[in-house]
Formats: C-alpha cells, structure tokens, sequence
C-alpha cells in the first residue's frame, strides 16, 4: 500500500471513529434524560412534551418559562399555525449537552 493510500485510509478510520463516538454520546444523552423522563408520573414513553411536562423536566416546575431557552435554540415542534407546540424530549437531550 501506498503512503498516499495509508494516509486516506487513517483519515477515513478517524472519521468513522469521531462519528461512532458521538453517536455513542448522543444515546447515553437520551438514555440519561429518559431516566430523568422517567421520575415523573406523567411521562409514559411518549416521543414529545407538552409545554408543561418539558418545563417541568427542564426548569423544576410546570409554570416555569421555557422561552430563555427556546431563544438559545432549543429544537420544538410547532403543529397547525402555532397553536400547539410539542417538545421533542430526545432532541433537547441533544441538544442540551451540545451546549
């Protein structure tokens, strides 16, 4: 093998190992908000979160606003024109370690 070809060959295997290990970052970040999710009565294994439940996870209560961190990017799914907006817990856990 060429150094040429052992060159791209590390720098590929490198770029599989970088992707591998953030992957492996990604799960142990949902995994450790799922366990978090899981403290609370309301949460039974749904995908998104109700205004309420995501303050509650994120902010210790329910009234708590959530607008700080939706302003710093926080990902949010808004339904029909804005009238209803979800909280894609698996995102934000994501999201909140990249911060």
């Amino acid at each position: 093998m060429s150094e040429s070809s052992s060159n791209v060959l590390d720098v590929l295997i490198e770029a599989i190992a970088d992707r591998v290990a953030e992957k492996m970052n990604g799960n142990r970040d949902i995994e450790r908000a799922e366990a978090q999710l899981n403290k609370f009565d309301w949460y039974h294994g749904q995908s998104t979160l109700t205004r309420q439940q995501a303050a509650e996870w994120l902010r210790g209560g329910a009234q708590a606003s959530l607008e700080p961190l939706v302003k710093q990017g926080m990902p949010i799914y808004e339904k029909t024109g804005r009238t209803q907006v979800l909280y894609p817990w698996e995102a934000i856990a994501k999201w909140k370690s990249g911060r």
